[in-house]
């Protein structure tokens, strides 16, 4: 009889439970892409300032905002699954540029052009 009201409270509490979590799958996708867009405009924000203060870190050639991706850091690629539109960027000017991941999402980002 003590089996089947631990089976029973289980139940009830998978049936509570499991809902929850699934939950937490689109919304920890949304953090993702807004973590990776954050990346992307910081990093493009970087090479800008380093390009404008004549710095040889500077990443020359960013004329479309997918080369932005060049930017990031070695150890910080830009995760596969990921896809950034191809926004043309000139010397000095920046626009506004979208980054999309593997399920349509999408998060935009400020990139520059050196």
């Amino acid at each position: 009889m003590e089996l089947i009201i631990v089976i029973v409270i289980v139940g009830i509490l998978a049936a509570v439970a499991l809902p929850k979590i699934y939950d937490y799958a689109p919304s920890s996708r949304t953090s993702v892409l807004k973590s990776v867009a954050s990346a992307l405009n910081a990093a493009s924000a970087n090479n800008h300032m380093l390009k404008k203060a004549g710095a040889s870190l500077a990443v020359s050639g960013i004329s479309n905002c997918t080369t932005i991706a060049n930017v990031l850091p070695a150890s910080s690629p830009l995760p596969s699954g990921f896809t950034i539109s191809s926004q043309p960027l000139t010397s000095n000017s920046s626009a506004r540029c979208t980054v999309r991941d593997s399920y349509g999402n999408t998060a935009y980002f400020l990139g520059w052009g050196t």
